[in-house]
């Protein structure tokens, strides 16, 4: 295989990446919704914990960095509960 072709699907795995990522704030704006309309905190501490420690095992079990999952999930939490909050 040859670097355009290499660098040609890591682009589309980004895209794809992305329009992942965009489904789940669609989820999350829902889920946003349900907890206004029910007068609960955007934030739910044990939700979170447990997202958390999911992720990075699983990233674990596929040898990615667990840094740079916690630090990825960390900021899409951090977007979550700004969408959330908007809600």
């Amino acid at each position: 295989m040859d670097i355009q072709t290499s660098r040609k699907q890591i682009d589309d795995i980004d895209h794809h990446i992305i329009d992942l990522i965009a489904k789940r704030f669609e989820h999350v704006k829902e889920i946003g919704n349900v907890k206004k309309a029910e007068g609960k905190d955007p934030l739910d501490s044990d939700r979170w914990h447990y997202i958390l420690m999911d992720r990075v095992a699983y990233a674990r079990e596929r040898g990615v960095s667990t840094k740079l999952i916690e630090t990825l999930w960390h900021d899409i939490h951090d977007h979550a509960l700004e969408i959330e909050k908007v809600r």
